[in-house]
């Protein structure tokens, strides 16, 4: 299962890895360090993930690397998060 996110303000991503606390998207729009973001995600447990934002690189398919960390992410979107990593997609 891949987590999917719709940006609030427009673009999308996809969660490429994390570990309950540092996340790495694939991200349809760039977004500077020190950034917050903020998107719907696919998750049932929570509507809105929020994140801030460390590093943004642009990938060669146009799309863009955005490395960070979870801000206020609840237990139960954390173990969501975690569980879908391990059944294969990361995320």
């Amino acid at each position: 299962m891949t987590v999917r996110l719709r940006w609030v303000g427009g673009g999308e991503a996809e969660v490429v890895e994390t570990d309950g606390q540092r996340v790495v998207v694939r991200s349809s729009r760039a977004s500077p360090p020190g950034s917050p973001l903020a998107a719907e995600s696919s998750l049932p447990s929570s509507s809105v993930l929020k994140l801030k934002v460390h590093g943004c690189r642009k990938e060669p398919d146009g799309w863009f690397r955005i490395e960070g960390r979870w801000v206020d992410l609840t237990r139960a979107a954390r173990e969501e998060l975690l569980q879908a990593r391990e059944r294969g997609g990361e995320g």
